[in-house]
């Protein structure tokens, strides 16, 4: 996906971003700070918000992609990533790219 792109079309106040190693890691303050941004009672919770469906376990194998193709990738979507740092003022270090 081109997230800095679409970051910067909507506008980085109008979108809130959340990063799925936050919500497995930090989830009591990713979903208050997603509570906050759309305004709704940020001191919510329910239990099954403790859930996590589609685990390692359930997911299924993909092939490998040839180097070529990921090195193609990574050229297209390289300076996306970094605009969408950029926007968003976080490294995301844990990405591949």
């Amino acid at each position: 996906s081109r997230y800095g792109h679409h970051l910067a079309r909507f506008g980085v106040h109008r979108v809130h971003v959340v990063d799925q190693r936050d919500l497995r890691d930090d989830r009591r303050n990713a979903v208050r700070a997603l509570f906050g941004f759309v305004g709704v009672d940020d001191k919510f919770w329910s239990d099954g918000f403790d859930d996590e469906p589609n685990t390692a376990a359930s997911k299924i194998e993909r092939p490998a992609l040839r180097s070529e193709t990921v090195q193609r990738l990574h050229a297209y979507l390289a300076p996306d990533a970094a605009e969408f740092r950029r926007l968003t003022g976080r490294a995301f270090a844990h990405w591949s790219l």
